[in-house]
């Protein structure tokens, strides 16, 4: 059963995005809520300038200062926007390297909950192969819901892990879409295992291109869970993994553990 969630925010803009879709968890379950915004490191990499190689440490300071003075404006401004939608919630800001900060302070909650974006940033690609704990990625809606579950079964053993914490946070408290394309499902005995369990669930079997066949689905409904990526994110990619094509594509919040 979810009992922490740990929401970690890149900008301004994500915030919203994030605190409405937690909301709709928060509804189902009583949960602890703890937003983060990491000043990452790497921003303050300035090379100083040379001249003669002399290096001018004026400017190198004050191009410093300038970095410093803008991550705490940022800071300051998103844990303001995540006071107004959790207001009695902790909110941390840290710095460091974002994704191994993040990874780092997960160890004590349940799940991750970001912002996807148009593109999928460095710093999740460096999450999501990390394989450490469930992340789920937002994408921004007008509206979010928090009742149909679609799992893209393909049959693998990093779907079936996805699914199976999946349900362990979340139990019975949504209705399951099961969908599997060019896969016979009938011997797997996973039907019979969530009817015996109690879930409410409901199972396609479809034929066709695979991705085109699941995103078909995903507007029916609120959350798709997937497996981890096999590989580097950047090799599915140039070898057309569905995987990376539905992080990519997904209108929808995407579970993935």
């Amino acid at each position: 059963m979810i009992k922490r969630v740990l929401l970690n925010f890149y900008e301004v803009n994500d915030v919203d995005a994030v605190c409405s879709f937690t909301k709709k968890i928060a509804e189902k379950f009583k949960i602890d809520i703890c937003g983060m915004y990491v000043k990452d490191i790497r921003k303050y990499e300035v090379t100083a300038p040379s001249i003669e190689g002399i290096a001018v440490e004026v400017s190198n300071e004050y191009a410093l200062k300038e970095w410093e003075n803008s991550e705490k404006l940022i800071a300051k401004e998103i844990e303001e926007k995540f006071k107004q939608h959790f207001p009695d919630e902790v909110f941390l800001i840290e710095e460091g390297i974002t994704s191994d900060t993040v990874l780092y302070r997960l160890r004590g909650y349940d799940m991750l909950i970001t912002f996807k974006g148009d593109t999928i940033r460095s710093e999740i690609k460096n999450m999501i192969k990390s394989r450490y704990k469930a992340i789920v990625l937002v994408p921004k809606q007008e509206d979010y819901s928090f009742e149909n579950i679609l799992f893209a079964d393909d049959d693998g053993e990093n779907a079936n892990k996805s699914f199976f914490y999946f349900m362990a946070l979340f139990g019975e408290t949504v209705n399951y879409n099961v969908l599997s394309v060019n896969i016979d499902m009938k011997d797997r005995g996973l039907e019979d295992y969530m009817e015996l369990s109690g879930y409410r669930n409901c199972f396609y079997e479809k034929t066709g291109d695979e991705f085109n066949e699941i995103i078909k689905e995903i507007d029916k409904n609120d959350m798709i869970v997937m497996g981890n990526l096999r590989y580097f994110y950047m090799l599915e990619k140039i070898i057309g993994k569905t995987g990376v094509k539905l992080l990519e594509n997904s209108k929808i919040p995407i579970f993935i553990a």
